[in-house]
């Protein structure tokens, strides 16, 4: 069984007349968003471009063009130089390209709200705001009340926002997809030699 650090158990009634127990936990398997997202472009930096005298001393020193100016004044951060390391920086400029050209965004004012969406969706990121959840859904046996670990289903990569008030229905939904999978690994185990037909 895979380990878990439960962030939200409980028991779901589903319309077949069965429960199911439900737990969501860490997701640590799962990268970050810029791994696993067609999110906006972003750069690894030495320094800060979003503090002033960082910019007018790179702008200087390396004869930067209006094009590439404008670009890194427009840049924003995700996460500051540290000691660790260099900072991380969106890319604003590139992106509201991107939206136009690969996210199929047309409108200009369409375009700068999904990169203010898409850069607010990262920076909370970097900010602990949310981060990945999985879903795992065991049946309960009936006729014992005890979970059939066995037949535990597991679902990684939602955001954790899921677990507000406000997504209970998105949760619910989730949940019951996991349930629909149980229930066809069971189908397919007690009929392992029919082939069940699907017809549109």
């Amino acid at each position: 069984m895979q380990e878990e650090h439960s962030l939200s158990a409980y028991v779901h009634a589903h319309k077949n007349g069965l429960k199911y127990a439900v737990n969501w936990s860490y997701d640590n398997d799962s990268g970050g968003p810029l791994e696993v997202g067609d999110c906006g472009p972003t750069e690894n930096m030495s320094w800060d471009p979003t503090d002033q005298e960082d910019l007018d001393w790179h702008i200087e020193s390396y004869e930067v063009g209006l094009e590439e100016e404008s670009r890194l004044r427009l840049m924003k951060v995700l996460r500051k130089p540290n000691r660790m390391g260099g900072g991380i920086y969106y890319d604003y400029l590139t992106a509201l390209n991107k939206a136009h050209t690969e996210w199929g965004v047309t409108d200009h004012d369409a375009a700068v709200r999904a990169v203010d969406a898409d850069y607010e969706w990262l920076k909370g990121w970097y900010n602990d705001d949310w981060h990945w959840v999985t879903l795992s859904v065991a049946p309960i046996d009936p006729l014992t009340n005890t979970v059939t670990e066995v037949s535990r289903q597991y679902r990684n990569g939602y955001e954790s926002s899921i677990l507000e008030d406000r997504n209970a229905e998105w949760a619910r939904i989730s949940v019951e997809e996991v349930i629909a999978e149980i229930e066809w690994d069971q189908r397919i185990k007690s009929n392992p030699n029919q082939m069940e037909l699907c017809f549109a």
